[in-house]
């Protein structure tokens, strides 16, 4: 909404719903004096009391929309008005103008987005839109608040801190950039917790190989009992030593190969 223009009634209702408030009264009241020093309203005003300030606010502030902006009001609240930038403005009408000229429909398009068509090139413009039409197609790229929001649900992405005023920035920007900031930084300790889950993943899976190395060794040859069920209970240690159990389980092959070796070669005499 532009600020410098004076509101239709929907936007005038709008505003006074959203910004009647009786712990302004005391601000508005000074600013609806300085505007309307003679005023029907002013009697009520002076016999405002807890009950009726909210809605006397609220009329002060329909009356101060026919002589001052929205912006003025609030500003006259302590509050900072974030006002686009002029030229972010002509950059973004320059950049509707050209996007529909050829075909694009600019209505779900973020204004980051369209700045960065207005800053394109005469030669370079028709080429960046066969490119965007291109990931249009592809759906590399958000085209719509709701299209983000079911990414986001089957990613298990929480937004739920976001607004859809918030999600709209993303529209227009590549699918894998979005998703990739929206996912929250970990922090250490859950980095740490994610690299000793990864380990342990890792040494489960290779205690896995050593089990069934040792089942073979087992079947094929007269391995004593004793050596293997030793081995076989050093495995289920969660504690233990990955690189002795590894050196042993090595060892117990040899043995197997060289009883496996001699035994071939006495079969043979």
């Amino acid at each position: 909404m532009n600020l410098e223009k004076k509101l239709d009634f929907p936007q005038k209702n709008n505003f006074v719903v959203k910004h009647k408030n009786k712990n302004y009264f005391s601000k508005d009241l000074e600013l609806f004096k300085k505007h309307f020093p003679i005023h029907a309203l002013n009697n009520p005003l002076n016999r405002a009391n807890e009950f009726t300030r909210e809605g006397l606010d609220g009329q002060m502030i329909s009356i101060l929309l026919e002589k001052v902006s929205p912006e003025e009001i609030l500003q006259n609240r302590g509050i900072e008005i974030q006002k686009p930038k002029q030229d972010d403005f002509t950059l973004i009408e320059l950049a509707k103008e050209k996007l529909t000229a050829v075909g694009i429909d600019i209505a779900e398009l973020s204004d980051e987005v369209l700045k960065e068509f207005a800053n394109i090139d005469t030669s370079d413009f028709e080429k960046a839109v066969q490119n965007f039409k291109a990931k249009l197609q592809s759906a590399e790229i958000i085209e719509s608040v709701e299209q983000l929001k079911k990414l986001c649900a089957e990613k298990q992405i929480n937004i739920e801190n976001k607004t859809d005023e918030d999600l709209e920035k993303f529209v227009g920007q590549e699918i894998e950039t979005v998703l990739a900031e929206l996912v929250p930084a970990l922090s250490e300790e859950e980095i740490k917790a994610k690299e000793d889950a990864e380990k342990q993943a890792i040494k489960e899976a290779e205690l896995e190989r050593l089990k069934t190395r040792i089942d073979t060794i087992e079947e094929s040859t007269e391995i004593n009992e004793n050596e293997i069920a030793d081995l076989r209970s050093e495995l289920e240690d969660k504690d233990a030593d990955f690189e002795k159990l590894m050196a042993a389980v090595e060892e117990l092959e040899k043995k197997a190969f060289n009883k496996k070796k001699a035994k071939s070669k006495n079969s043979k005499k």
